[in-house]
């Protein structure tokens, strides 16, 4: 950086010198040949300079841009469900990758960029003084015009681009679900009406660029009509001064050559300091993930689960009831099936155990202790929830289940077994994963449960997790489960026979509230809402 500056203060004063020279023909051939050795050493000094630097700086931004990438994701991961489930996916993922990238570009490298700038720019100032100081003092003068096209710029850019941030981020979440829905688009042939859905959201996006590309290109039109006249003007000025005998020919054409590029380093200033306007609403953005709350955790370690005690617990989702003064309680190796029409409260009930979301009435009690006074992984090492939804990972199948953690492979093999993934052709080195294998609904969630097998939590959580499986397989699954998790406890929601008979009791639920707890005959016998849902669910 500094050998860059120095080098231009000695280049100018080199070429005043040489134009003075090549006047006087006698230091004709002398100067023409130092001159040629001298701007192949000047140039390729500058130019190793300015490569070293560039680099460095854009290396500085990428530096930023991925360790907010990490802090952010990590950010997502502690925070409270409920919360997280206020934006969606689409956002967090504009947010994380497009908003980092845009402010690490500006500010990643800001304050070496100002430092190399001002460095040169003094250095400029320096050369041109030495070389003039009545056209040094000219060309000064315009310098408040680049202040007042900043502050200008600034105004403008911080509204537009809020803007743009917020319909980029719709439109990120927009693409993501039309992505993820492609499938159903076709089976409904509905693919123009979707494919116009999605255009009108990039075209609102559009909208919102076209409005911040005019304020940014105005702003580079009225630098580079500065940046252009100057030099002329001071042109002018220079020839005045040289008819005078002020200054001397070569002074006068080693300035207007210095005049060209004297005010780069200020435009390079004048526009980082604009960006940072335009970076506003980007670091809203981000500075909303960075400030996302984390979740509650205890101290107490959990060695085991004698009792799950769910004490007058009430749930809302957006004010709106999902469950309604819950009393209840499941000791150590119990088998609970939990049924219900869809929307009776059966996933916020089991989201609730392991903490996914916490009660917002009553309290949830392991061994007599509140959840909350636990410590979060440990609780939820020994609370493992399984759902219909689980996500897969690109990767073989063995990392599918131990998600990089480190279990013997026979251990793996026996998890495999009760979860049924060997009933098919699958293998655990086998790759799943665009460009490899398709998985069914059905081979996914064994996978899925694979996973909670190989950890052996305490309190075993399964929300529909084998509702893709047919009921022979899941009757075969569900007895291996029983057995292998003879003393731990299992709290599953379902409606099939093959699951729900087995249980040592069966939870019927309706509007958040536990209507009827009993052995499957008993509730045969006793509950009109159970022989209700049998008869409608599994018949079907």
């Amino acid at each position: 950086m500094l050998i860059a500056a120095a080098l231009n203060v000695v280049f100018v004063l080199y070429l005043k010198t040489f134009v003075d020279n090549l006047i006087d023909i006698r230091g004709f051939h002398y100067t023409l040949l130092s001159m040629f050795l001298a701007l192949i050493f000047l140039n390729v000094g500058m130019v190793m300079s300015w490569f070293i630097v560039d680099y460095t700086l854009e290396l500085l931004k990428r530096k930023a841009q991925v360790s907010l990438w990490s802090v952010m994701y990590r950010k997502l991961v502690e925070c409270p469900q409920k919360k997280l489930d206020e934006v969606t996916p689409g956002e967090y993922m504009s947010k994380i990758l497009s908003d980092t990238g845009f402010v690490s570009s500006i500010i990643g490298a800001f304050l070496p960029a100002l430092i190399v700038n001002a460095t040169q720019f003094l250095s400029n100032i320096i050369a041109a003084a030495l070389l003039s100081p009545v056209l040094t003092l000219a060309i000064s003068l315009s310098i408040p015009l680049y202040f007042f096209l900043y502050t200008r710029q600034s105004k403008y850019m911080v509204s537009s681009t809020a803007d743009e941030r917020k319909a980029y981020g719709g439109l990120t979440e927009s693409l993501r679900v039309k992505v993820e829905a492609i499938r159903t688009v076709k089976n409904l042939n509905v693919r123009k009406n979707i494919a116009g859905s999605f255009d009108a959201d990039a075209d609102s996006w559009y909208v919102k660029i076209k409005k911040v590309l005019f304020v940014e290109k105005r702003y580079a039109l009225s630098v580079n009509f500065l940046r252009n006249i100057i030099p002329i003007i001071i042109l002018g000025i220079g020839i005045y001064l040289t008819a005078l005998t002020l200054i001397s020919v070569g002074t006068l054409v080693a300035f207007f050559y210095f005049s060209l590029s004297f005010f780069n380093p200020l435009i390079v200033m004048s526009t980082d300091l604009g960006s940072l306007s335009q970076a506003v609403s980007p670091i809203q953005r981000i500075n909303s993930v960075l400030t996302l709350p984390s979740e509650e955790s205890g101290q107490k370690e959990i060695e085991t689960i004698k009792d799950v005690y769910i004490q007058d617990v009430s749930f809302y989702y957006d004010h709106q009831p999902a469950l309604c003064k819950i009393e209840l309680k499941i000791l150590k190796g119990e088998k609970v099936a939990i049924v219900g029409e869809s929307g009776s409260g059966k996933t916020t009930l089991l989201s609730l155990i392991n903490r996914t979301y916490d009660p917002c009435e009553g309290e949830i009690l392991f061994n007599g202790i509140r959840t909350r006074e636990y410590d979060l992984e440990s609780l939820r090492e020994n609370t493992m929830l399984v759902t219909s939804k689980d996500m897969l990972f690109s990767g073989t199948i063995a990392n599918n289940i131990s998600l990089s953690d480190n279990y013997p492979k026979e251990e793996l093999i026996r998890a495999a077994e009760i979860a049924g993934i060997t009933e098919d052709s699958l293998t655990l080195e086998e790759s799943i994963g665009p460009g490899t294998r398709e998985v069914s609904e059905g081979q996914k969630q064994r996978i899925c449960l694979a996973r909670a097998i190989l950890r052996k939590p305490e309190v075993l959580l399964l929300d529909e997790a084998l509702s893709a499986i047919d009921s022979r397989l899941e009757g075969k699954i569900v007895t291996k489960l029983l057995k292998e998790f003879s003393d731990k406890t299992i709290i599953v929601v379902s409606h099939r026979l093959s699951t729900i008979v087995p249980m040592d009791r069966i939870l019927v639920m309706k509007e958040g509230k536990v209507l009827a707890d009993g052995k499957f005959e008993e509730l045969s016998n006793s509950c009109q809402e159970f022989t209700s849902l049998m008869k409608r669910q599994i018949v079907q």
